[in-house]
Order: C-alpha cells, then sequence, then structure tokens
C-alpha cells in the first residue's frame, strides 16, 4: 500500500459568488473523504473559487496565503489530514495578478504554490467549433517556476491548464523525479474535443509518469464554457478514468509500482542522446544560450578540442535549454527591512523544503525521529550534502566559462565527456563532482572573494564567537587552537585553489575521453594514492567552501544547527575521551540512559558527546538572537516569514539538528543524538508537549 494513492477529482461548477463556491468545494471534499476514509489527495478545478474570465479577474483576486479561500483549504486539510491541490485562483501580490495553483498539506502548512507560466493567448476561427479568443497575458503575469511537491512518496508535478501544452516543463518535472503530474485546468469547448486527451496521453507517454487533469463542470450559459471530462491517464498513456461534463467525482487508487513498471520494459531515459540534445533550466534573466557543458556533448565526436582555442561550437545538434541557472554574481540586491530579497526567497525555499521533509502525519512530541525522518529526505547533514542538480549544473557551467585555462579543468571537461558516452547526463554530473571536487572548490571560493560575499562574513562571524566563547571559557584543547588556525586561513580561502595547485593535483592522472572505464579506475586510485585534498588544511578548506556555497542566504538558525553543532562535536569528542571516568559515569547514571545504551561504552560517550554539543550550539544561536538588537530584528522578520508556513526559526533548528542523525535509526536518535532536545523547554514549548523533567538539566 505504500506506493499507492487514492485520489479526488472534483469536477464542480462554479457560479459568481466566491464564498459559495468555496463552500461547495470544501463541503464537497469533507462528504468525499467521509465516504472515503483512505482518501489521501484531493484535487480542485482551475479557476473553481470564481468565475473564469479576463474582466474577472480582477474584481475576484486575493493574497496567498493569507486570503479566504486558501484559509478555508488550509483549514480543510488539517481538520482531514489529506493534501489538497488547490485548483487554481487568481493571486494578488502588488500591482500583479498571477493564475495560482496552492497545495496544501495534511498539517495545513502551505507546501506549493504554482503560478502559470504559460499564459493562455489564443485565437480559434468560428469554424472551430464556434472558436474563441482569448488573452490572460492582458490581464495576468506569467509564472517563472516550475513547481514540484511531495505527496506521501511521491514527487508530483504541478501546472495549470495551459502548461500542459509544453512537453518541456513535463520533461524537467520527470528529470527532478516526479512520478505524477498534475493540470487544474478549464480548458474551452472549443479546443477540448481536438487536444484534451491528446495532449494527456501525450505527456504521459513521454515522461513515463501518471497525468491527472482537473476540469470545472461545464455550464453553457456561462461567458466562458468550460470543456469537463476530468481525466486520470496511466503511464501506458491508457485513460484510466474519465468523468462526463457535469458535476462529477472520480475516487481513484493510482498505483505507481505502474511507473517503474513501464520505465523498465521501455527504457526510453537510457536511450535518450543528451549528445544530441539536452533539457535543462533557464532562470529568469539570463539568455537562451546553450549550456557549456551541453556544446561539449554535442561536438565531442568531431571537434579536437584545444584549451588555448576559443569556445566550444553547437555543431550539428541541438542543445534544447528550458532553464539556466543564473550565475554567483547577485548585482544590486534590493532589501526589505533587514533581508535581501534573496535571503526572503531562500527563506521561503528552505521553508518548503522542510514542510516537504518531515512527515505531519506524526507527532512530532511522541516521537520526534518518525516526525523528522521518517520520510527519509533529510535536508543537509552537518557538513552540507550532495548539491543539488540544479547546484551542479551553475557550478560546472561557471567553471566551463571562466577564461583561466588549465589542465585540471580540460580533464575535468574530457572525463564529463567519457561518462556521458555511457551514463544520463544527471549521473555524469554527480559523479564529476565527486570525483573533481577541488576544482568545485576553486569556483566557489573565486565566486567569493570576487563578490564580497556576505556569506563569508556570516560564517566567519559563527566562527569568530565559537572561537572567542571557548577561550572565553579558558578551554584548553588542541582542536581551538587547529580551529583558530584555520578561522585565520578561510579568510582568504582562494590560496589553497589556484589553478597550479590543481594542475599539480592532478597531474599524474590520466583521464581519456573514450574510455570511461579507465578513467574510473584512475580515478579512484588517486583518490587513495595522492589527493592531498583528502586530509589537512586542504582537506577542511574544501569542505568550508563547499557548505558555504551550499548556506548561501540561509538564516542563522541553519548554521547553528549544523556547522556550530559540528564544531562543538569536535570539541567535546577530544574533552569528553580525557576526563576523569569516575565523573563521567556519575553523569551517565544520572542521565538514566536505557540498557542496551548502557551496556555500550562508545554509545555512553556519545549520549554524552551529542547532548552537550546540542546545548552548547542552542545556547550559542540564543546569544546570537538577542546580541545586538539588529540580530533580533533579523530573528523576528524571519519568523514573521516562515509562520506563513506553520514555521519559525526555532523549529528550523530543531529539525535540522535531528535530521543530522536520521541514517542511525530511531533506537540511537532518540535515546542518544537527541537527549538534548528532551531537555530543552524551548522544544516542548514550540511543539506544546510540556515540558518534560525526566532527565534534569543538571545532570551533565
Amino acid at each position: 500500500m505504500a506506493n499507492k494513492l487514492t485520489i479526488a477529482l472534483l469536477q464542480l461548477p462554479v457560479g459568481g459568488e466566491v464564498a459559495s463556491n468555496v463552500r461547495r468545494a470544501v463541503d464537497s471534499v469533507r462528504k468525499l473523504k467521509a465516504e472515503n476514509p483512505k482518501l489521501q489527495l484531493a484535487i480542485l478545478p482551475e479557476s473553481f473559487n470564481a468565475p473564469y474570465g479576463q474582466e474577472h479577474f480582477p474584481k475576484f483576486a486575493e493574497q496567498v496565503p493569507t486570503g479566504p479561500t486558501c484559509q478555508a483549504l488550509s483549514k480543510l486539510a488539517r481538520e482531514l489530514g489529506i493534501y489538497i491541490v488547490g485548483g487554481s485562483i487568481v493571486e494578488r501580490e502588488g500591482t500583479k495578478l498571477y493564475n495560482t495553483c496552492t497545495v496544501w498539506a495534511p498539517n495545513g502548512s502551505l507546501i506549493g504554490r504554482h503560478r502559470k507560466i504559460h499564459l493562455f493567448t489564443m485565437s480559434i476561427e468560428p469554424a472551430n467549433a464556434g472558436g474563441v479568443e482569448f488573452d490572460e497575458a492582458a490581464v495576468l503575469t506569467a509564472g517563472s517556476e516550475p513547481t514540484v511537491v511531495q505527496i506521501g512518496q511521491q514527487k508530483v508535478g504541478v501546472g495549470i491548464c495551459h502548461d500542459k501544452r509544453f512537453e518541456e516543463l513535463a520533461r524537467i518535472y520527470r528529470n527532478m523525479g516526479c512520478s505524477m503530474l498534475v493540470y487544474p485546468s478549464a480548458f474551452c469547448i472549443c479546443q477540448g474535443p481536438m487536444h484534451w486527451e491528446l495532449l494527456q496521453r501525450a505527456r504521459a507517454t513521454d515522461n513515463q509518469v501518471f497525468v491527472v487533469t482537473c476540469s470545472p463542470a461545464r455550464d453553457n450559459m456561462s461567458g466562458y464554457v468550460a470543456y469537463g471530462h476530468s481525466m486520470v491517464v496511466n503511464p501506458w498513456a491508457q485513460v484510466q478514468r474519465e468523468a462526463g461534463e457535469g458535476c462529477e467525482f472520480i475516487v481513484e487508487e493510482i498505483d505507481f509500482d505502474m511507473v517503474e513498471q513501464v520505465r523498465r520494459q521501455i527504457p526510453i531515459f537510457k536511450q535518450r542522446r543528451t549528445d544530441v540534445y539536452a533539457t535543462t533550466k533557464l532562470s529568469l534573466g539570463q539568455k537562451l544560450a546553450p549550456s557549456g557543458f551541453e556544446q561539449a556533448i554535442a561536438t565531442k565526436r568531431n571537434q579536437s578540442w584545444s584549451m588555448a582555442t576559443s569556445k566550444l561550437a553547437f555543431g550539428a545538434s541541438i542543445a534544447l535549454v528550458l532553464w539556466v541557472w543564473a550565475g554567483a554574481g547577485y548585482g544590486q540586491v534590493a532589501f526589505v527591512r533587514h533581508l535581501s530579497e534573496l535571503r526572503i526567497r531562500e527563506l521561503k525555499d528552505l521553508a518548503v523544503r522542510m514542510q516537504n521533509s518531515i512527515n505531519p502525519e506524526k507527532y512530532a512530541c511522541e516521537s520526534y525521529f518518525d516526525y523528522v525522518c521518517s520520510r527519509n529526505r533529510p535536508l543537509f547533514s552537518i557538513m552540507g550534502h550532495m548539491p543539488q542538480m540544479s547546484e551542479l549544473i551553475q557550478l560546472l557551467t561557471e567553471l566551463q566559462n571562466d577564461p583561466a585555462q588549465f589542465e585540471a579543468k580540460q580533464k575535468l571537461l574530457d572525463f564529463f565527456i567519457s561518462c556521458n558516452s555511457q551514463h544520463a547526463l544527471e549521473d555524469c554530473y554527480r559523479e564529476t563532482f565527486e570525483y573533481f571536487k577541488p576544482l568545485f572548490g576553486y569556483i566557489v571560493t573565486k565566486n567569493m572573494t570576487q563578490g564580497g560575499s556576505h556569506e563569508l562574513d556570516d560564517f566567519l562571524g559563527v566562527l569568530e564567537r565559537f572561537v572567542a566563547r571557548t577561550h572565553r571559557d579558558r578551554e584548553s584543547n588542541p582542536i581551538l587552537d587547529k580551529l583558530a588556525t584555520y578561522k585565520q586561513k578561510f579568510k582568504t580561502p582562494r590560496v589553497y585553489f589556484h589553478a597550479g595547485d590543481l594542475d599539480r593535483e592532478y597531474r599524474n592522472l590520466r583521464i581519456y575521453r573514450e574510455s570511461y572505464e579507465h578513467n574510473i579506475r584512475n580515478l579512484e586510485l588517486h583518490r587513495k594514492q595522492n589527493s592531498t585534498y583528502e586530509m589537512g588544511v586542504q582537506r577542511t578548506m574544501l569542505d568550508w567552501s563547499m557548505y558555504l556555497f551550499q548556506s548561501r542566504n540561509k538564516p542563522m538558525s541553519y548554521y547553528y544547527a549544523t556547522f556550530t553543532v559540528h564544531l562543538y562535536m569536535m570539541l567535546f569528542n577530544v574533552r569528553e575521551r580525557q576526563r576523569d571516568f569516575t565523573r563521567f559515569r556519575e553523569e551517565v547514571e544520572c542521565l538514566r540512559l536505557p540498557q542496551f545504551v548502557n551496556v555500550l561504552d562508545e554509545a555512553r560517550m556519545l549520549a554524552v558527546i551529542y547532548l552537550k554539543s546540542f546545548r552548547a550550539a542552542w545556547i550559542d544561536y540564543s546569544a546570537w538572537i538577542s546580541a545586538p538588537p539588529h540580530n533580533n530584528g533579523i530573528y523576528d522578520q524571519e519568523n514573521g516569514i516562515l509562520q506563513q508556513y506553520h514555521l519559525d526559526n526555532k523549529r528550523i533548528f530543531f529539525t535540522l539538528y535531528a535530521q543530522n542523525f536520521c541514517e542511525f535509526g530511531k533506537d540511537l536518535a532518540e535515546h542518544v543524538f537527541y537527549l538534548g532536545l528532551k531537555q530543552n523547554k524551548d522544544f516542548f514549548d514550540i511543539y506544546s508537549c510540556g515540558f518534560q523533567t525526566e532527565n534534569p538539566m543538571s545532570c551533565v
């Protein structure tokens, strides 16, 4: 059952009053849930709360997520404990209007907001079912971001109506791991008979996913007549369920095992010729220009590369570019009070990702492990994680476009080409990162030092405060001396990633553009025997550089829950192992650890180390919030933004800390790594647990 999802499509009529339309939708979903207890996802039509039309858009627009329609959907999702794809409404933000689909989690939080990317502009002649002329762009603003949400165990891509005509968007969703695409849609009656089913079956077979559409019921007396025929199409491109024209509800079980069956039997994504074409992503403000790496792949068979020559030609191949990520240069960034627009955007993204990573069906006070780990998708580890695909493409493109030409960089490019001759593009980005990580450190630190990065200042500030506090406490520990040295070195991290040093690092490595297997063997041998970046100061500079790249525009609750905890673990791991054993034993007895922990010396030691690390990091973060006053202003403004996602900075801190230890399993996490959480009054206040005193704070 874990790989199945019971969904409902509500093909509702739409009248002229928002309140009655929303009430009809809420009552219908509530009734369907009562009749179908296994219902997990309800899907509403496009423009379900108000009439669809250019003249209606400004009149019925409301804010997201504070408007009455959103509040009703949030309350309904929380009441029924289900996901809701809220069709679409007209969203007002400042002077702009958007056609927006909201997605709600079972705890009532907003986990997705998709603004229609492709606005419906059409002029169909009367010979075709009476014809239609319509131009959403005359009133609405187009969105610019694909939207993927986590529903149960599945990633789901969201589009609105006209979006489904564009295969490129669906392909991006497939590349991002989606197994189902949902399109609330109000197709007009003139194009419905021609293209409605055709487009859904095409998107399903192109990308081997379920495609689900939900239309308003047909009303032949309205100014805009919707086609109806809400539909579920499976990955075989078969129509699994279809509604008629009028008000009708479909409840259907989606078996996602079918997705894997189709992809295994017809492995088209393993057969795609990414040496000839590719679908990637594009950010606003960038021109449609081929990615350097796509150019390299397209020309690899017939072009002899020379490092001193000019850019790579496109050849006879085509690189299809949808969404190229912006580089590191921010230019002039606007601020809203204490926060830049970039930081606000990143904070919202982090909030959505966090809502997707936790399991709202679990009670945090009963088992925090189940709450933050049972979906098995922790966001970050203590010292970062494998960058997202968007970040890898961004860095590789910047590296290829960097004017400096040197041998190590050429070997990276040659390896990437050899990999792509046998593997998917995404796999090659990841492998290139793993084997040539120091070159990523090169481009990250180059951007960092050239751009006057405020992230570097924030990072060094966290490190400075840690070193200052431990020295103030008169700590004597070799780790502190090393960190103080590293802190000074990291003020100029680029000195560890000069092109000449990287050339020396990879001097003895042989890379063959035509032999991927030989390259893998050579790289594994190099990493074991020769790499100077596997230990010592170079390794620390590399780890910190990549962590800093992944931390850009993150709130301080992120830094303290990850990096500061990491620093304290280093400190206490040395100090606690040198302590008087009698005193240590007394502390452990006071903690009342379970038997399976007490019988293992190392488990008892880790319990104390992680308890102290969490507590110290929390004290440091609390001190940062309160002094100086400017910090408190940042903290309050961030909490104001996070509130709309039912989050705050403290929840972010607790969740990120806890997710560091998901891989160790429930027993160890709850009884060893989470001891600090269970002794923290703020934790119990935040989650309304009632403060627990079984393990008193005075134990350690």
